[in-house]
């Protein structure tokens, strides 16, 4: 059989040219900063922050995943973002699919008014206005010390948009193959298990991906619920506690190292360290490790700041101590991070 090729006029080409140069620059404009980002977490702090023409690191350094991974938490707070991702994204398609087959092929009564009230919630965003109840509901079924209250909290919040395109995906399916299932002897949970789920297969992908990203985004949940135990901290959570911290002054960054603090001085330019002393105990301590770093590396000082007068018999222990006994932390620590301790504290004592 002969091939036939279509013909298109000069017109027509230049309108499907102009159409892919623009997909193209769209696809270069959205990859871009994705790359851009990639790159740069190859590169030493100091190119990072001097910056440069190159979006490609002048040497390619792996040591910042390691150090990420090992100094930061950056490993517990990864799986912990796997593990919450991945159970919203099973909760989030056994739900929608089951629901959406049962809105679609059973008739029971109060059927379309419960459907329109899930509807009704792909338009209301409750956002916070329901947190403290559903905190302290999990506080007493004893799961507000778990990811798994905050995955299953998670995935409810997205069910009315799932639910709506299963059943839509349902209707497309044509009631035939029930009856002809029926026939040969299937029950109600079969023609879903063995016909209506493998078709659901296109649509199913969807919601994966999108309750995937739903929960790997998720930090007012996440917050609230492992404010007092950093090991369960998604990556959302832990990199903005760090961040937050010393967000409203320009010169200060918070970044992660391994190894020798005078190996991380000497790759970032710095000539001068500074710490910080409480009490004369400190300074014994702290004057041991300066020697030892002038030795090592006789181009870098260390200068000590003895602290406030109000601040001298803190720690950090002491602190959070006070608050889960339900002190009053205002004046001992940052703001940003005072109010969650305090909240979540008093969300405990309640």
């Amino acid at each position: 059989m002969e091939k036939t090729h279509a013909v298109y006029s000069t017109r027509t080409k230049i309108v499907r040219l102009i159409i892919w140069l623009f997909l193209a620059l769209a696809a270069i404009i959205t990859i871009f900063p994705v790359c851009y980002v990639i790159f740069g977490s190859f590169k030493d702090n100091k190119e990072l922050l001097v910056g440069g023409s190159s979006i490609l690191p002048s040497k390619w350094v792996f040591d910042n995943y390691v150090q990420a991974w090992k100094q930061a938490n950056f490993a517990t707070y990864t799986m912990n973002s796997v593990f919450l991702s991945l159970a919203v994204m099973l909760i989030s398609l056994i739900n929608a699919s089951m629901a959406g087959y049962v809105f679609a092929r059973k008739n029971f009564k109060g059927k379309e008014l419960l459907y329109m009230l899930f509807v009704a919630f792909m338009f209301i965003n409750v956002g916070s206005v329901s947190l403290r109840p559903l905190f302290e509901l999990a506080v007493k079924l004893k799961m507000n010390k778990s990811l798994l209250a905050v995955a299953i909290i998670s995935a409810g919040g997205g069910q009315a948009t799932f639910i709506f395109l299963c059943r839509g995906f349902v209707n497309s399916v044509p009631k035939e193959l029930d009856e002809a299932a029926k026939m040969d002897g299937c029950g109600f949970f079969r023609i879903y298990y063995q016909i209506i789920l493998p078709m659901l297969k296109p649509i199913l992908a969807t919601i994966a991906l999108l309750s995937f990203r739903q929960g790997w985004n998720e930090y007012i949940l996440p917050l609230v619920f492992t404010m007092t135990n950093d090991k369960l901290r998604p990556l959302t959570v832990g990199v903005n506690m760090l961040k937050n911290v010393v967000s409203d002054i320009p010169n200060v960054k918070v970044m992660g190292f391994g190894g020798l603090l005078v190996d991380f001085a000497r790759q970032n330019d710095v000539k001068v360290i500074v710490r910080g002393l409480r009490a004369v105990s400190d300074f014994e301590y702290e004057l041991q490790i300066a020697q030892s770093n002038r030795k090592v590396a006789p181009d870098i000082d260390t200068v000590f700041l003895a602290t406030s007068i109000e601040y001298s018999y803190l720690s950090s222990s002491v602190v959070k101590e006070y608050a889960s006994f339900g002190v009053d932390v205002h004046d001992f620590i940052p703001e940003e991070i005072r109010d969650t301790l305090r909240d979540r504290y008093s969300i405990d004592r309640d």
